[in-house]
């Protein structure tokens, strides 16, 4: 599963996976009137938390430190890859948000819930 979001949009981004799944999470970077932005000397951070307002990280993706790769050879937007342990405790309803910053400037590119739906079915062949 693929889920993309183009990041000039202001409202929060919404989704629902299942625990213990493997989705990617794709975000074009695009500048405020829609033109792509290049992120290859970025530091790009997708944090999943309680709430927004909890500091506690329950889940960690940078593109410094694995699980972020950036996309195509502009690199004007990246992937959140998700690995089957990342979610597979987790449920419920959650907050997430990334972080892009370029050159000192940093910008929120996608933000809002991610539930997470328990499943019976995970790890089984």
């Amino acid at each position: 599963m693929t889920i993309t979001y183009a990041s000039d949009i202001p409202d929060p981004i919404n989704f629902r996976i299942h625990a213990g799944v493997t989705p990617t999470i794709s975000v074009p970077v695009l500048d405020s009137i829609g033109g792509a932005v290049g992120i290859t000397s970025a530091t790009i951070v997708w944090v999943v938390t309680e709430s927004n307002q909890d500091k506690r990280s329950l889940l960690t993706k940078r593109n410094t430190g694995g699980g972020i790769l950036l996309d195509n050879p502009d690199h004007n937007g990246f992937t959140i890859v998700l690995t089957r342990a990342d979610t597979e405790e987790l449920s419920g309803d959650l907050y997430h948000e990334s972080r892009v910053v370029i050159a000192g400037m940093e910008d929120i590119v996608i933000y809002g819930m991610l539930s997470i739906v328990p499943t019976v079915t995970a790890g089984v062949t």
